[in-house]
């Protein structure tokens, strides 16, 4: 499934990867993961998070290196049964007045929260190329084109 993801695809992975590996040690464990998945909205039980954690450690070493966090990641968006579900629920979670919209500081927030520092004409930038009807603000519709097609 990791083949399925773009070079820009990989490069984020990359970067979100980096972030939750703290100690900079080219892995990432159990409760780095959980931190991973609650960032970007996804509430994963423990005994889910375990099983995860042991069909993605391939050497079963303990830890997710890379390679195996891109497959970890890419099993995950590439379920169609849980895609629409997690991308619904993320949505929910950056709308923080629960309007059925992300504005641009509610996309500043979540940005921020995922650890990206992002300024307010940067938010700017990133709504006004996925908004498609120029209002100003993203819709799930506009939200889950930019996140299944990067646009």
């Amino acid at each position: 499934m990791a083949d399925l993801l773009t070079l820009q695809q990989i490069a984020e992975l990359k970067d979100a990867f980096a972030i939750f590996d703290k100690d900079g040690d080219g892995s990432v464990t159990a409760s780095d993961l959980a931190e991973v998945f609650a960032a970007v909205g996804q509430q994963i039980p423990s005994d889910v998070l375990m099983q995860m954690l042991h069909n993605a450690d391939i050497d079963a070493n303990g830890v997710v290196d890379f390679p195996e966090f891109l497959t970890l990641v890419a099993n995950r968006l590439f379920d169609d049964e849980h895609r629409e579900t997690d991308l619904k629920h993320t949505f929910d979670q950056y709308d923080l007045g629960h309007t059925g919209f992300i504005t641009i500081s509610d996309l500043q927030h979540a940005m921020t929260s995922l650890g990206c520092r992002m300024s307010l004409a940067e938010a700017d930038e990133m709504l006004r190329e996925a908004d498609l009807d120029g209002d100003g603000k993203l819709s799930f519709f506009e939200y889950r084109r930019m996140m299944l097609t990067g646009d």
